[in-house]
């Protein structure tokens, strides 16, 4: 009878546990919504993850992310802490926490976190990207320039940084490079410089616009 009792019990703990969702599966049902932008339905799977797994630094960075799209800028700020905490040498939650720093206004904070997350990866497009940004805000429109010449050269097709670069070169009043970069954008399909260049270049000469090809 007792060994009918404990085989009972075996099975009913076996099948308890085969049925729970684990802490990954959590974790990977949260992306599946993240990449849907049900932010919400995310934050409650990183959330389940993290109370199995507290020490899940992963989870915590992609629930610092989707705090972001959510405005909780300081519930961010703490996930990103403590995926940093536990794993020390990523680079994407340093790079995520420049992005919340960045919308909190602290550029300076912004551009140490980029700049860490450049040391641990050098060929990080996006946060040289995203430095430039930061920089710019600072005024430091040279050093921007800086950042997304690296970006552009890691990524020749990163349109965003010719945009943000002809900005710059347009607050230098470097009008005529500022054309040339945003023409680039526009040769990439990114259509969001159409004002600037209908507004700033239009007295330029159609050729002076050219970004490819051989001079005449």
């Amino acid at each position: 009878m007792k060994r009918t009792l404990l085989l009972i019990a075996l099975s009913f703990t076996f099948l308890y546990s085969f049925g729970q969702t684990t802490a990954e599966e959590y974790f990977n049902q949260g992306n599946e919504k993240l990449k849907s932008q049900n932010f919400k339905e995310a934050l409650i799977d990183y959330n389940k993850a993290i109370e199995l797994n507290p020490k899940y630094g992963k989870a915590y960075n992609d629930r610092g992310f989707v705090k972001i799209y959510l405005t909780d800028l300081e519930g961010a700020l703490s996930d990103f802490n403590k995926a940093i905490e536990i794993n020390p040498n990523q680079e994407e939650p340093y790079f995520n926490r420049g992005l919340a720093k960045a919308k909190l206004k602290d550029y300076k904070g912004s551009i140490d976190d980029y700049s860490k997350a450049i040391e641990l990866n050098s060929n990080y497009t996006k946060a040289y990207g995203n430095r430039g940004i930061s920089k710019g805000k600072l005024l430091d429109y040279k050093g921007a320039i800086i950042d997304y010449d690296k970006a552009i050269s890691l990524d020749s097709n990163y349109s965003i940084s010719y945009i943000n670069r002809g900005n710059a070169k347009y607050n230098l009043d470097d009008t005529n490079g500022a054309c040339l970069d945003w023409t680039k954008a526009k040769e990439l399909g990114d259509n969001r410089v159409d004002a600037q260049i209908a507004e700033q270049c239009k007295d330029m000469q159609p050729r002076d616009l050219t970004t490819t090809g051989k001079p005449d």
